[in-house]
Order: C-alpha cells, then sequence, then structure tokens
C-alpha cells in the first residue's frame, strides 16, 4: 500500500510541477498565484519518517528507470526532504 501511496505522491507533484512551470506572469503575478493556491504549485517537503521507505522509494525509481536523478529531484517527485536522511551518510 505505502508504494501505491508514494507513485500517487509522485504524479501529483508532477503535475504540480507542470502548473509551476507553465505559469507565463510577471513575478508579482507568480508569487501572488502561488500564495493563493499553493495546492495547485508548491511540492511540500516531509521529513522522511521511516527508513524503510527508502527501500519502496529505490524499488521505484529502478522501476520509472530514474537512476540518474539526484537525491533532491527525486526528493521533490516524491515530496520528501532528504536532508536529515543525507546527513546521517
Amino acid at each position: 500500500m505505502k508504494k501505491e501511496q508514494y507513485y500517487i505522491e509522485a504524479i501529483k507533484n508532477l503535475i504540480k510541477k507542470n502548473n509551476f512551470l507553465s505559469l507565463d506572469v510577471d513575478d508579482e503575478e507568480w508569487k501572488r498565484e502561488c500564495e493563493n493556491n499553493p495546492e495547485k504549485y508548491v511540492i511540500d517537503l516531509k521529513p522522511l519518517k521511516d527508513p524503510e521507505d527508502i527501500k519502496i522509494i529505490t524499488e521505484i525509481v529502478k522501476e520509472l528507470g530514474i537512476e540518474d536523478y539526484s537525491i533532491d529531484e527525486i526528493g521533490e517527485l516524491f515530496g520528501i526532504d532528504f536532508r536529515e536522511f543525507k546527513k546521517l551518510l
């Protein structure tokens, strides 16, 4: 079930990123749009709570063939803040 949740999160975050990148407005309007509609444009990064999730995410990354993505790109895709995790490496 967790794996399915990560897939759904990745799809939602890709949609948000595409929405964000498609904004064709000036800086002020861009800021206002993001503040007024964060659910449409902003990817919230949450800390990784269960280290076992790394295994699930690694499986998905391999299945999608995105092993060359940086840890920051993977974090953005899955909505995970890996900063604390990177400190342990």
